[in-house]
């Protein structure tokens, strides 16, 4: 698919339900459907054209039972439903089809403003977003060397889950970083999505340990973690949160991970409860062990991504 970008409009595939007109979008109020639009303005982004763009998408209409997704897709990547491939940021950040990372932003409702700034630096995509003005921080960064994505020109992409919406996109001039770093302003009203702590607070070592994520699912009621095996605890969903049962996977983990691996499969087998305090996720555990959690909001690397294919 070749786009022209001489002039300025919205590509929709010719999907009868959605309809752009000069920078303005629209979704029938009887979709119910994944719908797609590329914003096509001026040359894109590319490793040609890699001074950074900044783009506010202004929600006008949207109904509470749908979700906007906005985010980044190239010509190659773009489709209708859930055809489309890119890098995107609703509730969560996606690739389109997948969770890639949970409770980045805050639901998106009418009368919601979203910030994109993009920029390709050394080689690096480098994507943040701000949420009714207010920095969210790094969602992506990957090296699009060797990758077949970023290959062609990247533009912004509004993806909905149905109807009735109304969007704008207007084209900014680009603040600096600091204005996107995450402030914490933005507080959390729930314990579920990514946190992390660092592996020392398992073990004792005179070593730096990889950081754990952990996610907490307040839909199915399950804690999860990893180091090279997943580990999933079950919750009673009642305050506080026992957990009620927990398995793994049986990969085998180098010896330099096998300590922090068990004692962090003792430490979820034993919660007796998880709360949010101060904006940190607490654990407490058997035998009086606290676990202090952070928000996870490193960004969302070129590993995490499984669509991409590497050119050679």
């Amino acid at each position: 698919m070749t786009f022209d970008t001489s002039p300025t409009f919205w590509c929709t595939l010719d999907d009868p339900l959605l309809q752009g007109c000069s920078n303005e979008l629209v979704v029938a109020s009887n979709s119910v459907q994944k719908s797609n639009a590329i914003w096509l303005e001026g040359p894109g982004l590319s490793t040609r054209n890699c001074s950074p763009q900044f783009y506010v998408l202004n929600v006008v209409e949207c109904a509470s039972s749908s979700s906007i997704w906005f985010g980044l897709s190239d010509s190659s990547h773009f489709g209708s439903g859930w055809k489309l491939k890119g890098l995107m940021c609703g509730r969560n950040l996606s690739d389109g089809s997948s969770l890639l990372q949970s409770n980045y932003c805050p639901e998106i409702k009418s009368g919601d403003s979203i910030g994109m700034r993009l920029s390709i630096e050394e080689g690096n995509l480098c994507m943040y977003y701000s949420f009714n003005g207010t920095g969210l921080g790094k969602a992506f960064e990957l090296d699009l060397t060797d990758i077949d994505f970023g290959y062609e020109s990247l533009f912004p992409v509004v993806s909905f889950s149905s109807g009735p919406a109304k969007v704008t996109i207007t084209r900014n001039s680009v603040p600096e970083i600091n204005y996107f770093q995450m402030v914490s302003s933005l507080k959390r009203d729930s314990f579920a999505g990514d946190w992390c702590i660092s592996g020392n607070e398992f073990v004792s070592s005179p070593t730096p340990l990889p950081k754990v994520i952990i996610n907490v699912d307040t839909d199915s009621w399950t804690l999860t973690a990893q180091v090279v095996n997943g580990i999933v605890a079950e919750l009673e969903a009642e305050s506080p949160h026992v957990c009620y049962a927990s398995h793994s996977t049986k990969l085998l983990a180098p010896s330099h991970l096998l300590d922090l691996e068990e004692a962090i499969t003792a430490a979820i087998s034993s919660i007796q409860n998880i709360e949010l305090v101060s904006q940190h996720l607490i654990i407490s555990c058997k035998q009086k062990k606290i676990l202090k959690c952070f928000f996870h909001n490193e960004p969302v690397h070129i590993e995490e991504i499984s669509w991409l294919r590497f050119l050679n």
